[in-house]
């Protein structure tokens, strides 16, 4: 089975060189592959449930953060359990060939853990405990916006454009991975955290945009883009998103002003993308929104 398992990572390597390189590369990404059990809960959330579960999926994985290699069964359990499937873009290209080689997701995973150790999963998730989790339990009034955008198209999503128009971003996801589909299917959720700059006496807003390029495994996609755009006011206003196809960043920021809403949807004749917040309310904000295919 190991040798299997090789072998499919040296032929994608040697078919994919570049998505290879650019799937191996955990800098600056926070990407997550989720199970369709989270999927289906995640895209049920309304309301407070929506807080309930994005301070939920997180906690998952900062209980991972003090599980050392000597605990990979463990860390399997917790992360199956926990709805998530890979911790950064190279888990999850190492997930994909344990699970083109037949392995199912539990020994997939597993799997990928024994191979690769902490040292890739350690570093996401001390991204997320360092950028995220204070926001959650230490910051009084932090003006934050953390939201989870979830890519259930086949091609990946790329930020092309963004524009911090209030406050700062304390981590994003560069590259939310296609959607996997086999015996599994495994969609991937891009990470934000944005906030008010330290000692402002404004709040968060902040604006980004997705163009699509070629996943490892699916077609040509072609040049539709995505934009997102959140707020979190520190006095008077509203928390608010809007979203939008083909729309800068610049547009879909005035939107969030302009509308003040809870759920934002936009479509066109193929894709559509819904954003809903958890309030108007709070000096947090917690979002989750979907792109796909109609």
């Amino acid at each position: 089975m190991a040798d299997g398992i090789l072998e499919i990572q040296r032929r994608f390597e040697q078919s994919y060189p570049k998505q290879a390189e650019m799937l191996q590369s955990t800098d600056e990404t926070v990407a997550v592959g989720i199970t369709e059990q989270l999927y289906e809960v995640l895209c049920g959330a309304q309301g407070d449930e929506i807080q309930t579960e994005v301070i939920k999926f997180f906690d998952t994985i900062e209980r991972l953060k003090d599980m050392g290699t000597q605990d990979a069964e463990m860390m399997t359990y917790a992360m199956v359990n926990g709805g998530l499937a890979a911790l950064g873009i190279a888990m999850l290209t190492d997930l994909i060939v344990n699970l083109l080689a037949g392995l199912g997701l539990a020994e997939a995973i597993f799997t990928v853990i024994v191979t690769l150790g902490t040292t890739v999963i350690g570093m996401v998730v001390d991204i997320v405990v360092l950028c995220i989790i204070p926001i959650f339990y230490f910051m009084a009034k932090p003006a934050a916006c953390v939201f989870l955008i979830m890519n259930e198209l086949e091609s990946d999503l790329v930020i092309a454009e963004e524009k911090v128009i209030h406050g700062k971003v304390n981590v994003k996801t560069k590259t939310i991975s296609a959607v996997f589909k086999l015996k599994h299917t495994i969609r991937s959720g891009g990470i934000w955290s944005t906030q008010k700059k330290d000692g402002a006496l404004i709040g968060s807003k902040y604006a980004v945009v997705f163009e699509q390029k070629k996943s490892s495994f699916g077609p040509e996609p072609d040049s539709t883009k995505f934009a997102v755009g959140v707020e979190c006011p520190l006095a008077s206003g509203k928390n608010s998103c809007a979203v939008g196809i083909n729309k800068t960043a610049s547009e879909i920021g005035n939107e969030v002003d302009d509308h003040r809403k809870q759920y934002a949807s936009d479509e066109n004749g193929a894709y559509k993308m819904e954003m809903r917040c958890n309030s108007g309310s709070g000096s947090v904000a917690y979002y989750i929104c979907r792109i796909y295919k109609k």
